[in-house]
């Protein structure tokens, strides 16, 4: 029992890490990509904080719930870098995304 508790306690820890299926993780992905090609130092790039604020919900159906789907998604992400005169700055910016997660706009 003692050498099994290990093993469990590193399983759960590695199954929690797996983030690559995460649709949130996913979608965070691509508007870091998008906005790394908007910052003046793109090197000086921190993460902060993502967050879903709102989604546009598509019901094809009032009485059937399977038919429903995503049709735009807004986000909030918080990040740090450097601006023009090099300063590190936190800034926040609005994303809008579409229902497959590709980044529409970045606002703000």
């Amino acid at each position: 029992m003692k050498k099994l508790l290990p093993l469990i306690v590193a399983l759960v820890i590695l199954s929690c890490t797996n983030n690559r299926k995460n649709p949130i993780h996913v979608a965070r992905l691509k508007v870091e990509s998008e906005l790394l090609k908007t910052l003046h130092d793109p090197d000086s790039y921190e993460f902060v904080d993502f967050m879903i604020t709102d989604t546009l919900w598509n019901r094809k159906s009032w009485t059937d719930t399977s038919k429903v789907s995503i049709k735009k998604i807004q986000a909030l992400i918080k990040y740090r870098a450097n601006n023009k005169l090099g300063n590190k700055v936190l800034d926040i910016k609005l994303v809008d995304l579409d229902g497959n997660g590709d980044v529409q706009k970045i606002k703000w």
